[in-house]
């Protein structure tokens, strides 16, 4: 290199230090947005006001934003990765739910705000190939993945991450995405966005983790109001007009006006002591220009159907939206099957139920009184760690018991073989509840085969009858309880999606690829109850089993 070019780098690399200090400036000074189909100008947040806040806490760790639909968070999300690649040389691995929507949105978001601003064209490299996965640039790159391979998730190095549509993709393979960070220090950062689908799932058990913050606009009564808080008793009618309004004086709001800008609308935080390390905003059509008050009302009005409501929460107010039918264990659900109990360290007797993957979830059920059954104690083991298994299954004295059988069969194979005729492996598949064996001699394992939707729920239905009981949390420590509170998250997360038919019909099936591991555990023991020879029917302790 010259003495010139030197010199010219070097007074480059000056500019860009001192040049436009947050991301918003530097977006307005870099960034065109299209404002109507082929009609680019300069960026701007007229409309979208609440977003100014996600620009200017563009460094916090981790951002976790629940959204309606068409709020401009992807523009967002798209700005930042290139403005923390231009000013800190850091890369960023942006991941969806599919390949498909990866090649949607570099055609049709991503590869054109390059295109449309002349500086950011400029820093791709001369000979960066047209490549949908990855975009390279002089100082950085940006990785695109969908979620459905744990390869593909797994195969890069980062400093920011980017979850797109959290809530549509494959959660176990998402959960890997963290780790593309680990050898980048404690300046990286995650960025979350999604349109929500279930109460505590996805974006929404994100938010939750988050500082909670809500637009609050103060009226010149000098009430605070929540738009996203306060609906729909905040949209007031008078005359033909429908308009945003304070619950206590009926005053129009100026929702757009921000503090910043001189008005007397801001985020304010539930959890304000989360605010530097994680914060979320709750993004709704209430604040910001897209769909008129009027609209907003009707569309609510119309909404009769729970599927109706559902879409409007989700599309509309940004919110999740849960009903018994696809939610079924609550919080309040567990918090009723808890009895006066701590873990135990042994049993003589128990029903065991394992979920199989590189984490196997164990959990061990004695039986009470009524045909109940009552969880004394789970682990989560190593699968390469099947000795520690089987031990743990003898200590509790597994009479019956299930192993999912898949994804590593040999394993499941194998445990089962140390307890013959007592022990199977399980199959979803068929309709009822069938026994069998599989292999040969030697190779002989017990083998059952049940419908997964129909046995999740026949376990589900046990839950909400009291017929399957959990430990006190008063009584439990350390380790126990926090091994017990993720077993509850678990079973939360036993949560059913609609899935349409060819014919226009749907139906209704529990999620697959999410972290609901020990409530496929209880259902695997539930089946072991079942199918097992002995019934406990006296009004007292089970044999061998001391409740004491």
């Amino acid at each position: 290199m010259s003495d010139g070019n030197v010199f010219e780098a070097f007074v480059e690399e000056g500019r860009k230090h001192f040049a436009a200090s947050n991301l918003l400036e530097w977006a307005q000074d870099k960034i065109y947005i299209e404002v109507k189909s082929g009609q680019w100008k300069p960026f701007t947040l007229a409309g979208h006001e609440p977003l100014r806040e996600l620009y200017l806490k563009a460094q916090v760790p981790r951002i976790s934003v629940p959204k309606a639909a068409q709020l401009g968070v992807s523009t967002f999300s798209t700005i930042k990765a290139m403005y923390l690649g231009d000013r800190f040389g850091i890369s960023t691995g942006y991941y969806f739910p599919t390949d498909t929507d990866v090649r949607d949105f570099v055609d049709q978001k991503f590869d054109r705000v390059i295109e449309n601003s002349e500086y950011l064209a400029q820093l791709k490299l001369p000979d960066d190939i047209d490549n949908k996965g990855l975009k390279q640039f002089a100082r950085f790159a940006v990785f695109f993945r969908g979620t459905e391979s744990k390869r593909k998730v797994k195969s890069i190095t980062v400093g920011h991450i980017v979850k797109d549509e959290l809530d549509e993709a494959n959660q176990e393979n998402m959960a890997f995405a963290d780790d593309r960070m680990l050898h980048q220090g404690e300046s990286t950062m995650i960025t979350e966005l999604s349109q929500p689908s279930e109460e505590d799932f996805g974006i929404d058990a994100a938010f939750k983790e988050s500082d909670m913050s809500y637009w609050g606009v103060r009226c010149g009564c000098s009430h605070w109001n929540f738009p996203d808080k306060d609906f729909p008793e905040n949209l007031i009618t008078r005359g033909n007009t429908v308009y945003i309004g304070c619950v206590k004086c009926s005053k129009k709001l100026n929702i757009q006006h921000s503090k910043v800008m001189g008005g007397k609308a801001e985020w304010v935080a539930e959890h304000p002591g989360r605010s530097k390390e994680h914060f979320g905003a709750q993004l709704s059509h209430l604040i910001f220009d897209v769909t008129s008050p009027e609209k907003i009302l009707s569309k609510y009005k119309n909404a009769t159907t729970s599927i109706q409501k559902k879409n409007f929460s989700i599309s509309i107010l940004g919110k999740a939206y849960s009903t018994a039918r696809t939610k079924p264990v609550t919080d309040e659900v567990l918090n009723a099957a808890e009895r006066d109990y701590g873990f135990w360290e042994r049993a003589k007797f128990s029903y065991f139920g394992m979920d199989v993957g590189d984490l196997c979830h164990l959990s061990f059920y004695v039986p009470i009184d009524g045909g109940k059954m009552r969880l004394v104690n789970c682990y989560e083991i190593p699968a390469d760690k099947k000795t520690e298994i089987i031990q743990l299954m003898k200590r509790f004295g597994v009479y019956s018991g299930i192993i999912d059988a898949m994804p590593f069969k040999t394993l499941a194979k194998d445990i089962a073989r140390e307890f013959p005729g007592r022990v199977a492996i399980n199959y979803y598949k068929g309709d009822t509840l069938k026994t069998g064996t599989e292999g040969e001699g030697q190779w002989e394992v017990k083998k059952t085969t049940i419908d997964r939707n129909e046995s999740i729920d026949e376990t589900i239905s046990l839950l909400h009858e009291g017929r399957i009981e959990f430990p006190s949390r008063k009584r439990l420590g350390g380790g126990d309880l926090e091994r017990y509170e993720k077993y509850r998250t678990h079973l939360k997360q036993l949560i059913k999606e609609q899935v349409d038919r060819p014919d226009g019909s749907h139906f209704f099936q529990y999620k697959k690829n999410v972290a609901n591991h020990w409530g496929m555990s209880l259902n695997y023991a539930r089946i072991a109850r079942d199918i097992s020879a002995l019934e406990v029917v006296t009004d007292i302790a089970p044999i061998g089993v001391d409740l004491s």
